[in-house]
């Protein structure tokens, strides 16, 4: 099945047991619940990188190093959605 839809192509795999080649965070509430499992994981592609751009001042407002700490907890090692392995 050829899809734009991650969520159509996860819900198939599940329907009809068959396999998708989707991120960990569209498909890991099925991995954790079960209703899908990895195969294949020496094959995974290469994780995405996460960039935060600001201009570097010296009056830099400290929401902005607040913000990229948050950021940096909640997409950390290993980002929340990969939590169930």
């Amino acid at each position: 099945m050829i899809s734009n839809n991650s969520d159509v192509l996860i819900e198939t795999a599940i329907a009809v047991a068959g396999t998708a080649l989707q991120p960990t965070f569209i498909a890991g509430a099925a991995i954790r619940e079960g209703k899908l499992k990895v195969v294949l994981p020496e094959h995974e592609p290469e994780p995405m990188v996460l960039y935060a751009v600001y201009a570097h001042r010296q009056l830099l407002a400290s929401k902005v190093p607040s913000f990229v700490d948050f950021i940096d907890s909640f997409f950390g090692e290993p980002p929340y959605w990969d939590r169930f392995k």
